[in-house]
C-alpha cells in the first residue's frame, strides 16, 4: 500500500540524487516546496507517494550510498 512520504534537503543537488536514487516516478511526486527554517538555511522538502514497507535509498557523509 503506498502510502505519503516526506524528506527534506538542505540544496537541489541532493534532492535530484534522492530521486534518481530511488527511481521516484514523475505521477508519485505530489509537491517539492521550499521553506525558511529557523536559520539562514533554507530547507527544500518533497512530499511524494511510495510503498510503506521500502525505505528508501539515502547518501552518508560523503556520498556514500547506503539503504
Amino acid at each position: 500500500m503506498k502510502i505519503l512520504k516526506c524528506k527534506t534537503f538542505l540544496n537541489a543537488d541532493a534532492l535530484v540524487q534522492f530521486v534518481n536514487d530511488n527511481n521516484l516516478p514523475r505521477e508519485d511526486i505530489v509537491t517539492i516546496t521550499r521553506s525558511a527554517g529557523f536559520t539562514d538555511s533554507v530547507d527544500i522538502a518533497i512530499f511524494y507517494y511510495a510503498d510503506a514497507e521500502i525505505k528508501e535509498k539515502t547518501r552518508g557523509w560523503f556520498g556514500k550510498l547506503s539503504d
